[in-house]
């Protein structure tokens, strides 16, 4: 099973390729990702991209149950780009999984409208808003080579630095 690639990886900072072939080799990424993302703990995932696993293409999943304990419901949504979003937008610590314990308040837009291809091909609509919308927002900063560490607003901060600052965990992953 692959690892989940770490910060400076050079895969982490150049837009992922378009998927152009659905087939039974797509559907095995996707299903290795969600292990990965479903046996990711400490921190605990709610959003894996391909390239965060080193592969060059433009596939992510995201945890569409991430509060409740037990069996997660994944989303894979391939070839995504947000269509349309809010005016607002909302500011709120994040992390990230190549980033081990690094965390940064980053304004994200409150509710966006992706458009996606699920794993036949078939175009696709999805309006999310809050804590979905910010993770869709991250995995699609992630297919277009972005991380956190160019839309944080001031410095990043650890887990014990933010729980220092904070008295709780007020961190998202």
């Amino acid at each position: 099973m692959r690892k989940i690639v770490k910060s400076p990886s050079q895969i982490l900072n150049q837009p992922t390729q378009p998927v152009t072939k659905f087939d039974e080799n797509l559907r095995r990424l996707v299903r290795e990702m969600e292990e990965i993302l479903e046996n990711q703990h400490h921190p605990e995932g709610v959003g894996l991209s391909a390239n965060q696993i080193g592969v060059n293409l433009r596939v992510a999943v995201v945890r569409l149950n991430p509060e409740e304990r037990g069996v997660p419901r994944f989303l894979a949504i391939v070839n995504p780009r947000i269509v349309s979003r809010s005016e607002a937008t909302v500011a709120e610590y994040e992390g990230c999984l190549s980033l081990p314990d690094q965390y940064g308040q980053i304004a994200r837009y409150q509710s966006i409208v992706v458009e996606f291809q699920d794993l036949t091909g078939k175009k696709l609509h999805l309006n999310a808003e809050g804590f979905l919308a910010r993770v869709f927002q991250h995995e699609i900063d992630h297919l277009d080579g972005k991380l956190i560490t160019g839309k944080v607003e001031g410095k990043l901060y650890t887990e014990a630095e933010l729980e220092e600052r904070f008295g709780g965990k007020n961190a998202q992953n």
